[in-house]
């Protein structure tokens, strides 16, 4: 679906290779200037950013992904003696589990995909997380 400038395009939870991300931009009108991901899976969040917010959203930033903390248990292990010990407690309050949806701005994910080489990002991407690699600005919201 593409609403003015705005796409907005159906992804997999945990993104696409850098080559799908390639072939989706190739395959996009020029004019649009942001890509708003969400949701592939119908039982998952749904929606994301009206287009007109979604352009606002992103602000000075290059991309906004949407965020939940790590409410898991997340322990520190180190070898001891040719075993892996638990030593202590991730401190979460910093932590957070990217989601969706997302909004990118095109340009950014265009720059981004470009230093990209199917060898250093042969697995599944978000498109927040292939701007982030390249020295992108992600905003977090949730």
């Amino acid at each position: 679906m593409t609403t003015d400038d705005v796409a907005v395009w159906r992804v997999p939870a945990d993104g696409l290779t850098v080559a799908a991300w390639r072939s989706r931009l190739a395959a996009l009108d020029p004019a649009v200037a942001v890509v708003v991901c969400v949701a592939a899976d119908p039982a998952g969040p749904d929606g994301g950013p009206d287009p007109i917010s979604a352009r606002s959203e992103l602000g000075a930033a290059d991309a906004v992904v949407t965020v939940a903390p790590v409410v898991d248990a997340v322990k520190r292990v180190e070898r001891r003696g040719g075993h892996e010990v638990v030593v202590g407690e991730v401190d979460r309050s910093g932590l957070a589990r990217p989601g969706l949806p997302q909004v990118v701005r095109r340009r950014a994910l265009e720059d981004a995909l470009a230093a990209e080489t199917e060898a250093s990002g042969p697995t599944a991407m978000t498109a927040a997380m292939v701007v982030a690699r390249q020295g992108g600005t992600v905003r977090a919201r949730r």
